[in-house]
């Protein structure tokens, strides 16, 4: 059996290692992920599967869940900083998207729209 002197002295070494573990991997995380800046126009919009096409890349936009409720974390934006809801983007909008590209996928963290498209 191990002694409460054994495990109270173990603990603390099993914690700092587990964090450093942690830690390396989230660093590791972020050097695979790249600053990401597209300027062109909305080809189509995808609320359902968290996806907006600018000439022809795939932008995910990030969100959470809230009681069940999809809350939208990419922020968007008019070239006043004015907020506007995700759901008024619309096709041939020119935007503005600044987020990150990790190697699989690009993932917006804002969206500016310069020019809204009159029909």
């Amino acid at each position: 059996m191990y002694s409460k002197k054994y495990f109270s002295r173990s603990l603390p070494i099993l914690l700092f290692l587990a964090l450093t573990l942690h830690y390396g991997f989230a660093c590791a995380d972020s050097l695979k992920r790249t600053p990401y800046q597209l300027r062109a126009s909305i080809m189509y919009i995808m609320p359902e599967a968290n996806l907006v096409n600018v000439a022809e890349q795939e932008i995910t936009m990030k969100f959470h869940m809230e009681q069940g409720i999809k809350k939208w974390d990419t922020i968007v934006v008019d070239t006043n900083g004015n907020s506007v809801d995700i759901m008024e983007l619309k096709s041939r909008d020119r935007v503005l998207v600044n987020g990150w590209n990790d190697g699989n996928k690009i993932i917006a963290d804002e969206i500016v729209i310069i020019e809204s498209y009159k029909q």
